[in-house]
């Protein structure tokens, strides 16, 4: 059992961890030029809580820039700037990076990176209020009335059957032929052996 909860707690303590990307830039063509990084980064989702990496040779540089320099290819002021293979870029904030490769040409032969970054876990805004700005009235519940309860029969007299609603109705016609057939033949019956029972009296 113990063992269960300390698993677990790792679980719990690095899941954050877990969803957290680091995106190696161009894959394995790395950072370089004659690359397509707008073609790469399609489709890509980057969040506050994901990395970029930057793998290149010698002869190429990191520069995270301003729109207006990464447009003109410029390197008059970069926000930072790296040299030195492999560069991790934390993405940390919300908004659109730029990088470029500072080398002479690069930039122009196609290495730059534009990345739009959204928060990794925005929370759902509340939803707007009815028109004239009154908060809606929780809806209200008419109560119910109660069943009226029903009145106890009276308990039968003792001698006589109890009286279980209305009397059954009287047979149809053609119940009411078969049970006078029935007595015709019941008394005839009977007259067959009292007349049987006087003989052997007489």
């Amino acid at each position: 059992m113990a063992q269960a909860i300390t698993v677990l707690l790792v679980l719990l303590i690095i899941s954050p961890a877990a969803l957290a990307v680091t995106y190696t830039v161009g894959d394995t063509r790395g950072w370089s030029t004659g690359f397509d990084y707008t073609t790469w980064h399609a489709g890509k989702t980057f969040t506050t809580d994901d990395s970029l990496l930057f793998t290149y040779g010698p002869s190429h540089t990191v520069d995270e820039v301003n729109q207006a320099d990464y447009l003109s290819c410029s390197t008059t002021s970069p926000i930072s700037s790296s040299a030195t293979s492999p560069t991790t870029i934390d993405l940390t904030e919300a908004g659109t990076r730029y990088f470029i490769c500072v080398t002479n040409g690069h930039c122009a032969r196609g290495q730059k990176l534009a990345v739009t970054v959204t928060a990794a876990s925005a929370t759902p805004a509340s939803p707007p209020p009815p028109a004239g700005g009154a908060a809606p009235s929780p809806p209200t519940r008419t109560p119910t009335t109660p069943a009226t309860p029903t009145t106890p029969t009276t308990p039968a007299t003792p001698g006589t059957p109890p009286r279980t609603g209305s009397a059954p109705p009287p047979p149809s016609g053609g119940a009411a032929a078969a049970l006078s057939g029935r007595s015709t033949g019941l008394v005839a019956g009977l007259s067959v052996v009292l007349v049987a029972v006087f003989g052997l009296m007489g």
